[in-house]
Parts: C-alpha cells; sequence; structure tokens
C-alpha cells in the first residue's frame, strides 16, 4: 500500500477529532490493519487488484462492524466508510453505556438500602427535599437539549416526588424515585444520560438523609 493512501487512511482517522496515540497500524504490499487499542476496534482493507479491487473487514465492540465480503471499487469509498467506523469508535471511546450506568446506579442504590428504615422524613428533610427538587427544576429550564413537554414531564415528576415526601418512607420514596426516572424515559423521552443525572442529584444532594456512604459516579457530559 503506498505512502500516499496510508496517509490518506491516518488523515480521516484524525479528521473525527480522535487522539492518534492508542492507534495501532501494521501494512505490507496489499493490505493495512488498523486496531484502536482501548476499544479494540479494527480496520482491515485489503487491495484485491480485481473488478471490486478493495475488500474490507472492520468491527466496532459493542457497535456496527462489516459484512462478510464487503467489496468496494472506488478508494473514495473505503475512506468514507473508514470515515465511519472512526465516528463510532469515538463515540465508544468517549461515552459510557448510559443504561449500564443507570442500572449500575440503581444496584448501588439498592446494595445501600438494606439499612435504610422506612420511616416518615421529619419537617426540616422534607424542606430539603423541596429545595434540591427546585434546583434540580432550575438545572432542566437551563438544558438546551431538553423541549419544553420534556422540561414539563421532568417538573411534573419531581413536583410528585416532594409531595410524596409528606406521606411515604424513605425506602418507598426511593423506590419511587427510581419509578419516576423510568416514566421520564419510556413517558416523556428524556435522554438516559439527562435522567441518571437527575437521580444522580437527588442521590448525592440527599443522601445524608438516607445514610447512603456509596458514592455515585457523575454522568458524562455531552
Amino acid at each position: 500500500m503506498t505512502q500516499r493512501r496510508r496517509d490518506d487512511l491516518y488523515r480521516e482517522i484524525a479528521g473525527v477529532g480522535l487522539d492518534m496515540t492508542p492507534f495501532g497500524f501494521e501494512y505490507g504490499r496489499e493490505a493495512a490493519s488498523i486496531i484502536h487499542r482501548p476499544t479494540g476496534s479494527t480496520f482491515k482493507v485489503t487491495e484485491t487488484f480485481g473488478p471490486t479491487p478493495f475488500d474490507l473487514q472492520w468491527q466496532v465492540p459493542d457497535g456496527p462492524g462489516s459484512d462478510p465480503g464487503d467489496s468496494y471499487r472506488q478508494w473514495t469509498e473505503v475512506l468514507r466508510l473508514l470515515n465511519h467506523w472512526a465516528g463510532e469508535v469515538k463515540y465508544i471511546a468517549e461515552n459510557v453505556d448510559l443504561w449500564a450506568e443507570l442500572q449500575r446506579s440503581r444496584d448501588l442504590l439498592i446494595l445501600d438500602q438494606g439499612d435504610i428504615p422506612n420511616a416518615s422524613f421529619t419537617p426540616a428533610e422534607q424542606a430539603e427535599i423541596s429545595r434540591r427538587v427546585e434546583e434540580i427544576k432550575q438545572q432542566a429550564l437551563e438544558n438546551p437539549e431538553l423541549t419544553a413537554r420534556q422540561i414539563s414531564g421532568i417538573e411534573q415528576k419531581l413536583d410528585d416526588l416532594v409531595k410524596a415526601g409528606e406521606r411515604i418512607g424513605r425506602k418507598d420514596w426511593l423506590t419511587m424515585l427510581y419509578g419516576a426516572a423510568f416514566g421520564m424515559i419510556v413517558n416523556d423521552t428524556v435522554p438516559a444520560h439527562v435522567v441518571q443525572g437527575i437521580i444522580t442529584s437527588v442521590v448525592t444532594g440527599l443522601g445524608h438523609i438516607f445514610g447512603l456512604g456509596v458514592p455515585l459516579a457523575l454522568p458524562p457530559t455531552a
């Protein structure tokens, strides 16, 4: 493979904003193989010198991959697919699995609930819940990702949590928090990472009320 084509491959990957340091690259006269070591993603192009002179094999763990026997006539097609591959690698490398993180946060919280009595909140604790909820509602209003409908759904469910704090116990309130969270995703189509942020804000801000000692990781920022 010529230097010009090898340089094309480099520029196409660098063009999506990926750090090139973790990449491995091997090439010979007819083929070039690229690996992104942190994710294990691979891209291989082989020149066949036939009617469709470029065979591709590529994959991104927990992402898309090529079909067996993918062949292309034009070098521009190879670069287009390399750009797509690099974009998927960038996404996997820079973003956590949001659903897995949401479930992990839930599991951590449930593990700690064993010693939480289902006692009622004191008036002071109810006031603290109300203050925290108002802060989260304000953050939602300032979030450019959210539509007016999504913000309204978030506000309604947070208001319900404030009211519930006046009549149900702590364990039941935490269960309601997660029910509200999944309701935001399913019914109000709020992005999962925004919902995780709300849960994390509630638990980290009010964790002392429940005696929670497990710190929850903050969600990634978009």
